[in-house]
This record gives structure tokens, sequence and C-alpha cells, in this order.
């Protein structure tokens, strides 16, 4: 391992490092592809001291991202050129460093030697123009101004190694009011919508005038109120209107999802094939052909979804980041992640306090939102408290013993199907007037679904109905009859 006592006249390479891990890491990446995203959360391409090594660690990330193996065959090609890997021999060098393989065994440790190295030389360069400032008398001498910038440049490499750069309130303040005016401006020429759009579910840009990045949105409901359907279709939804997507899902796996997602498809390309059908195998070739047509256009869509049985809220924000990096190397940004749901993340301290803890994840969830520039929706299952109300339509007070998911959130949507509770309460059919006036009250409901908004930061309280297509796992938006006839 190189590490020497540096001079500030001495080149770069003396800084603190460790080449042989770096060209170890290298090669344990190209042997086991498995190994890149859990390295990616402990160092990234910019933590290399070797200029070569940090153009191969991000084009073998580049080559995950868009499905391709990456391996001392598939880079030779990216590297042809590069006067750096010419100089070592040419691209025979990948080769070379996947000789060792026992290096994959520990990966993890060459990971973590190369970010704190990375720390150390960056701290080494703050010191250095610390230095460089004070020994400079050429002009004057203002002890108390050297001791602020040292301090301010110690505070944002401090800020930047905790997991993002240091902001100054005045330029983000400055910043923010440049967007707006920027937005505004396009909107006004046209140019785009005041928000993010939903193609399935009209009653969402109704109610929240289009999601922006930041936001924080919780859609809650009693179990069976359609939250998950709601979500995936939802997802679709802003999927086909051009929104990058992202979907966590933390309650079932990809196998039930993307059975809930072919259900819904195939619905919405006006072939349905019902969901206990496809969950069961129970399906003719016609079906079977629809179900076909309907994984081609789902292919089609910027939808990437994430199946885990447990997460921590910092493994959700590294999910995030890995989404969202994928989607950039193929030229898509990521606008929108849904979770499903969030009191099944875990904070990454536990407290006693479930409560204490749900307040925790709802504001690191915002935070997150806020940090990547994208929407969050977040789905919440409520307490059995509505159940004891003979209205059981939820409200803001059912999720006060939620943490501080009301106070955290920018919108509050609820989910209820009165569906469901009329079924429960069917009266004896022998009492005639009560059992006509259920009916009635059946009929009604029958496929509908409210969106109760309790919470809305850029608009009021209301309530859209749409519609709920149970068979399919779909949800659609009070305009879709008007739509499709």
């Amino acid at each position: 391992m190189t590490l020497r006592v540096v001079d500030p006249d001495q080149p770069a390479a003396l800084l603190p490092q460790n080449l042989e891990a770096e060209a170890a890491l290298l090669g344990a990446l190209m042997i086991d592809n498995r190994l890149i995203d859990p390295v990616l959360d402990l160092c990234s391409p910019d933590d290399m001291s070797d200029a070569l090594h940090g153009r191969i660690l991000s084009m073998i990330i580049k080559l995950q991202a868009t499905g391709k193996a990456a391996t001392p065959v598939t880079l030779a090609p990216l590297f042809k050129a590069d006067p750096a890997m010419m100089e070592l021999g040419g691209p025979g060098y990948l080769a070379t460093l996947t000789m060792n393989g026992a290096a994959v065994l520990a990966a993890r440790d060459f990971a973590r030697q190369i970010r704190d190295l990375a720390v150390l030389r960056k701290i080494i360069t703050v010191g250095q123009d610390i230095v460089a400032s004070a020994m400079d008398l050429s002009r004057d001498i203002d002890p108390q101004k050297e001791l602020a910038q040292a301090e301010a440049a110690l505070f944002q490499l401090n800020e930047t190694v905790a997991g993002g750069p240091a902001q100054v309130l005045e330029s983000d303040w400055a910043d923010t009011i440049q967007m707006v005016l920027d937005r505004q401006q396009r909107i006004d020429a046209g140019l785009m919508e005041s928000g993010m759009m939903c193609s399935t579910i009209c009653d969402l840009n109704t109610i929240t005038a289009g999601l922006l990045p930041g936001w924080l949105t919780i859609l809650a409901g009693r179990p069976a109120m359609g939250k998950t359907a709601v979500a995936t279709s939802a997802a679709i939804g802003f999927a086909k209107a051009g929104h990058g997507v992202g979907f966590i899902s933390l309650e079932m796996d990809s196998l039930a999802l993307g059975q809930r997602i072919a259900a819904d498809m195939t619905h919405m390309m006006g072939n349905p094939v019902a969901y206990p059908a496809i969950r069961e195998g129970r399906l003719t070739k016609l079906d079977i052909d629809h179900i076909m047509l309907a994984r081609d256009a789902m292919a089609k869509l910027p939808l990437r979804m994430v199946d885990v049985s447990r997460m921590t809220l910092s493994k959700v924000a590294k999910a995030i980041k890995r989404m969202k990096a994928k989607m950039a190397a193929q030229g898509k940004k990521l606008d929108i992640v849904f979770i499903d749901y969030l009191t099944l993340i875990d904070p990454d301290s536990p407290s006693k306090n479930r409560s204490v803890d749900v307040g925790t994840i709802s504001r690191g969830l915002k935070a997150m939102a806020k940090q990547e520039q994208i929407s969050i929706i977040a789905l919440a299952q409520l307490n059995r408290g509505v159940e004891a109300r003979e209205d059981k339509r939820p409200n803001l007070s059912d999720l006060r013993d939620s943490g501080e998911i009301e106070q955290d959130a920018d919108n509050v949507i609820f989910l209820y199907r009165d569906e469901y509770y009329l079924k429960l309460s069917q009266p004896d059919p022998e009492k005639v007037e009560a059992h006509i006036k259920w009916q009635a009250q059946m009929e009604a409901a029958q496929g509908r679904i409210e969106f109760i908004a309790a919470k809305v930061r850029a608009g009021e309280a209301r309530t859209c109905k749409g519609f709920f297509f149970g068979q399919n796992q779909a949800v659609r938006g009070s305009d879709f009859y008007g739509r499709h006839g």
C-alpha cells in the first residue's frame, strides 16, 4: 500500500492510495458482476486514485446498467483508444486484472479502503488549500476571514462525505426562485404541464395539479381498499406519460407484482385477462397472446421495479440512487418512485417506539425526495380505528398515531371503497325494505373507488371518484368511460 508523508509540492501520485486494491477490486467486479451493486454502496469511480481505474469502473457500471455483462472482452473495445490503457500495453491489461480470483472474497474490504483513502486525499487537498491561502501575504492579512473560509471548506467536505454537498440557504433560495420562474415561463409557452401527470388516473392530476420534484405523497387506506392496485396503475400511467418511474415493493415479490401489472396492462389494451387466472395459471392461448402483447408494451415504458422483503431507510436511498443511475445510463430521468409500503421500512437505528420510528422514516423519505429531486409516493396502511366508526372513510386523525406522516407529507390521499364494507353488511333478504336499500347502495358503489384528498400542497381538500376493476387489479380515473366509450 502506498502511503507516504505528503509534500504539497510533490505530485498527486504520493497522496494516500492503494493501486493494488483498486486493480483487485476491478478484477473482482469483472469476475462476478453481482458484486457491482454492493460495491457501489461503498465507493464510486471518483474514489479511484488512478484516473484509468476510475474510467474502467464507470464503464463497468454503464454496461451493467444496460443489462450487459462487464468482462475484459466486453470492455476491451471501449478502451482501444484510451492513451493511459495504451501505456499499459492496451486492453489486454483488463484481462490481467482478473487473474487473482481470490479478490472476489475481499471486494467489499477493498471498496471500503478505497473510499477511506479517497476521503484522506480530499482532507489533504482542503488542508493544502487552507495552508496556501494562509501563506499568501500578497494581500491584506485578515485572520478572521481565513478562519471562516477554512471552517466553511471543512464543513463542506464533511457534508459531502456524509452523503451530500453542503448547501447555502441564500443560493438555494435564489435557485428555487429561478426554477419557479423558468417553470412558469415554460408553462406559459405551452412547453410543459404544471407538474407530472398520470395518464391512467386523471383524478390524481385533479387533486395535485401534477406532482413536483421534492414532494412526498402518501396513499393510505385500510386493507382491501386497493392501495397496491392504485400504485401500479398510477405507475403505469406516469410512465406512459413519459415520466421515469421506479417501484419499490416491500410487500410482494416481483412475480406477484408482475402478474398484477400484466392483468392491468391487458385491461388497458382492451384485452383484459383476469388477475386470478394469471396468478393460478388458468390461461387460454388467446390469454397468453394478450399477455405477451402487454409484456411488449410494458418493456417500452420507463418503469423499473425492485422487490425486497425488508429494507432500511438507508437501503431505500441506495436503491433509488441505483435506479436513477441505471435510468441515466439509458438516457432517461427518474422522476417518480413508488414505495409499497412505508410502514414496512425499518429505521437504521430503531427506537422502542414504533410511532417515533415511522416519523423518522417519513422524514427520511421527504429528505430523499428533495435531495434526489424526485417525487415519492409511499403507501401506508391505516390502523383498525377506522373500523370502529359508522362512516369508515379515513381522515387525517387516522394518521396521528403513525409518527409525523401528516406533517412530513406534501399530499395525503386516502383510498376508500364503499363496496367492500357494503358486502360485509348485507341484510337478511327477508327484510325486504332494508335489502332493497342495500341493493341500491351496492349498485352505486360497485366498481368505484374514492380518492379522498385530506391534505394537498398545491390545491384544496376534495374527494374524487374513480373506477376499480378488481378482476384486473386495475384502477382508472373518473373520465374512463368518457375516453373509452
